[in-house]
C-alpha cells in the first residue's frame, strides 16, 4: 500500500508546473530539517517519516530535473 501512494505521488507530480515543484520541496525541505532537529534533539520522532519526506523530496527534485530539460 506504501508503494502505491508513492506511485500517485509521482504522476501528481508530473502534471504540477515547475514554480509549484519548487515550492513544494521547499516546504518538503523544510519539512524534513525540522523533523531531523526534532530527532537530534530527543523528542519522539517517528523514522519512517523522516524517510518518507526523505524520499518525497527526492523524487520533487527529479521530477523539477526532468522539466528542466
Amino acid at each position: 500500500m506504501h508503494l502505491e501512494r508513492n506511485n500517485m505521488l509521482a504522476k501528481d507530480l508530473i502534471k504540477k508546473e515547475k514554480v509549484d515543484l519548487q515550492k513544494l520541496a521547499s516546504e518538503t525541505r523544510a519539512k524534513l530539517e525540522k523533523s531531523k532537529m526534532e530527532a537530534l534533539s530527543g523528542k519522539g520522532v517517528n523514522l519512517e517519516k523522516i524517510r518518507t519526506l526523505r524520499k518525497d523530496y527526492a523524487r520533487i527534485r527529479t521530477v523539477i530535473n526532468q522539466k528542466g530539460k
